[in-house]
């Protein structure tokens, strides 16, 4: 990565990108929760839960420990639309993923581009490994 770039990426969020990622977040949230999601609004929430989960590997175990509770929800969530093809969340699925929507706007305004980057890159290899 050129030097400029990775200096560029060593920077906080500004607050608009902190907004505008997580109106995103909040809205495939809500759009799960309330039984109207698409499949990408579902995919938009599990590579931002699963991003937040590989930033909070590098830097707490104890973020790492309050990810996971969030991510056994949204594979739950999954496996049943799988088998029944409809998102219905139980209560501690829907607390699951408001709560992975806060911790991943948390995250995010005390990361850079830079680590949420590598997380992403991180995230691909697994998922084209996992294929």
């Amino acid at each position: 990565m050129a030097p400029l770039e990775r200096l560029t990426l060593s920077r906080p969020y500004s607050e608009s990108e902190l907004l505008s990622d997580h109106i995103a977040i909040q809205m495939a949230a809500n759009s799960l929760m309330d039984n109207t999601c698409t499949e990408d609004d579902f995919n938009r929430l599990a590579t931002a839960f699963n991003t937040t989960a590989l930033v909070a590997c590098e830097g707490n175990a104890h973020l790492h420990r309050i990810t996971q509770p969030v991510l056994q929800a949204l594979i739950s969530v999954k496996k049943r639309y799988e088998k029944w093809g409809k998102w219905d969340l139980t209560q501690h699925e829907k607390e699951q993923l408001q709560n992975g929507v806060d911790i991943t706007h948390e995250l995010m305004r005390h990361s850079t581009p830079l680590q949420v980057d590598r997380a992403a890159r991180r995230l691909a290899a697994i998922r084209k490994t996992a294929q």
